[in-house]
């Protein structure tokens, strides 16, 4: 028998550490680029913790997706159709 492993896209491979190069060898801008990969990788990651795990169940459900249009469906502020001239008709359109 013969296993084959094949390396599928899956959300866990979002977070692949990237390589390092040797620290003799990296200069300043590459160790700042490092960091700041690090950080932005915590960053995303602390997101997830806060906000998507807690709510992990109402996100496989579809639940937190509804609860978040309908937050943002009812903070929408309409503009409500006014009449300025308060005849009932709409307002004459003059051009000089």
């Amino acid at each position: 028998t013969v296993v084959k492993k094949e390396k599928k896209e899956s959300f866990f491979h979002f977070f692949s550490p990237p390589k390092m190069p040797s620290i003799d060898n990296m200069s300043e801008e590459q160790a700042v680029q490092l960091e700041a990969t690090f950080d932005a990788d915590y960053d995303i990651a602390q997101a997830f913790r806060s906000h998507i795990v807690p709510k992990a169940i109402l996100w496989y459900t579809g639940q937190a997706m509804e609860h978040d249009m309908d937050a943002a469906i009812d903070g929408l502020k309409w503009p409500e159709a006014s009449n300025k001239t308060g005849d009932g008709d709409a307002p004459e359109c003059k051009q000089s």
